[in-house]
């Protein structure tokens, strides 16, 4: 049997589960939820030995002292859209150069990174009596025309952020099974690693997670993220609360 082990915000770890196909419009359908998600858990900590569960063990950092952890925490690159047609559709690709894209730090909310770093994307927005977006009454989606005094209209309709990074798998992960946790990123969000599609999640302030182990390498690795600030699942998370959107 395998071991296992784990990235997060974002992190490496294991589990079985059923691949499913992805349209990328998932996120305006209210029948999804999420692709190729894993049953949600409890963490354990992946150890080698007891005397080794031991050391690693304290009340703050039992997970991060473990050597099958790797937090992707950290300087990532990005892109900022004001509305999903205007996204790159080839970012994803394990060949693409994203050297010319911001950078921003994770975990952060990017209209709190913005506004500290003079960027024109999406300011921080309190509401609480209202959507702060319009939607068809037939279909549930989220991207029907809005009066211009909406704050998210126009060209501003529903921006998404797309995110990547490089990292290297530790050498002696080899053999084992590799897990990728985010503990929360929202509002709906896709993930590929190495070019390759990993999976789909909606309820954005919970963590999820996928098996990787066969789209991860030895050596040099690089993980994409694209989020929208509104999907099908905003519906459930209309409260009375500042609207923030990230990793």
């Amino acid at each position: 049997m395998k071991s296992s082990h784990i990235l997060t915000t974002v992190a490496l770890m294991a589990a079985c589960f059923t691949a499913t196909a992805q349209t990328l419009k998932e996120w305006d359908d209210v029948s999804v939820t999420n692709l190729n998600r894993l049953q949600a858990h409890t963490l354990d900590i992946p150890v080698a030995s007891a005397d080794e569960a031991a050391a690693a063990y304290t009340p703050t950092n039992a997970l991060e002292a473990s050597p099958y952890f790797l937090s992707l925490n950290g300087t990532w690159k990005f892109q900022w859209v004001g509305t999903p047609e205007r996204a790159s559709n080839t970012f994803f690709q394990d060949s693409f150069n994203a050297s010319a894209w911001d950078d921003i730090e994770v975990p952060s909310a990017w209209q709190v990174y913005g506004l500290r770093h003079k960027k024109q994307w999406d300011k921080p927005l309190y509401i609480n009596t209202r959507y702060p977006f319009a939607y068809d009454k037939q279909t549930w989606s989220v991207m029907t025309d809005r009066p211009g005094w909406y704050t998210y209209s126009g060209a501003m309709k529903n921006p998404v952020g797309s995110y990547r990074r490089e990292f290297t798998l530790p050498a002696d992960w080899d053999g084992r099974d590799v897990f990728l946790r985010f503990n929360g990123a929202g509002h709906g969000y896709y993930v590929w690693v190495n070019g390759q599609f990993v999976g789909y999640a909606e309820d954005s302030y919970l963590p999820s997670e996928w098996k990787v182990t066969d789209k991860v390498r030895p050596g040099k690795n690089n993980i994409s993220v694209r989020i929208y600030r509104f999907t099908s699942g905003s519906f459930l998370e209309c409260q009375d609360y500042w609207r923030l959107t990230g990793i």
